[in-house]
């Protein structure tokens, strides 16, 4: 389950884990393929498979072919059997937010305890305003996601039945304000940003959590390695970041290949990782 972004090996010692999350990009594919892709980055040992939540294609042909987000990770829950799963990242101004951590509990349980709630402020404008949210202001936008987590959190705590896994909250937040949020009350904070940015938005964040007086290693990191085949350095990445989440986008047609390197990249590191620490 992806949460923690450490743990312990035999001896006791604590050992940090590099962890890989692939989107699946739903935008001008059938079903069938973006099946199969899930299928099988699951077999390759993936640890986290995420979907896309927009009405239109984010990329290529703005008009092109693309499907509903939590309607796939429904499908996703029975065809994945052992990576974790969750949108990446939910628009928190698309649904009622008790009404989103019903649906997360829901997907938890079809999954058998894998979901990860990823949530955002929202970022396109076309989605909302044709199909009727507000598009507000970038802080109008934080300011419901401040509003909202409190009450994912109240709701996930009253669910009859409770959610079957620790469903962990990933926050993706790159203002000031939402990083705040991200401190406050993120399992797992992804960082939203441009690679010459990450070490200042790492740095916010680490004094974000000193304000409320929480230790920012309690927090996961996540951070973007690439998309197709674009592949930053990971060690790079993580380097920069202290991410031991890295995520990586792949759009139809959708070729493996990227992610296979960067899977032998995490077993080697994460091999070397558990050596040093014996």
């Amino acid at each position: 389950m992806v949460i923690s972004n450490s743990g312990t090996n035999p001896t006791g010692a604590v050992e940090r884990r590099i962890q890989l999350a692939v989107q699946v990009a739903p935008e001008h594919a059938d079903y069938s393929e973006i099946r199969n892709t899930w299928a099988e980055l699951d077999e390759m040992g993936v640890d986290l498979i995420t979907i896309g939540d927009h009405f239109y294609p984010a990329f290529g042909d703005r008009d092109g072919r693309t499907f509903e987000g939590m309607t796939l990770l429904a499908a996703m829950a029975e065809v994945v059997k052992t990576a974790a799963i969750g949108p990446f990242v939910a628009a928190i101004t698309f649904r009622n937010p008790n009404l989103l951590a019903n649906i997360a509990r829901t997907l938890d349980h079809i999954s058998g305890g894998r979901v990860v709630l990823g949530i955002g402020a929202g970022s396109k404008e076309r989605d909302h305003i044709d199909y009727g949210y507000p598009w507000g202001s970038p802080g109008a936008r934080v300011s419901e996601l401040e509003r909202a987590v409190p009450i994912i959190k109240h709701r996930l705590s009253r669910l009859n039945p409770p959610p079957l896994g620790p469903l962990p909250l990933l926050i993706a937040a790159g203002s000031s304000r939402g990083m705040r949020v991200a401190a406050e009350h993120a399992d797992i904070w992804h960082i939203y940003a441009p690679p010459a940015e990450v070490a200042d938005k790492v740095g916010a964040f680490v004094e974000a959590c000193a304000l409320i007086g929480r230790d920012p290693d309690e927090v996961t990191r996540a951070a973007v390695l690439g998309a197709r085949d674009r592949i930053g350095d990971p060690d790079e990445v993580v380097a920069s970041s202290g991410a031991t989440i890295l995520t990586y986008g792949i759009f139809a047609p959708f070729d493996l290949g990227p992610v296979r390197e960067v899977l032998a990249w995490r077993d080697w590191i994460n091999a070397r990782g558990a050596q040093a620490a014996t």
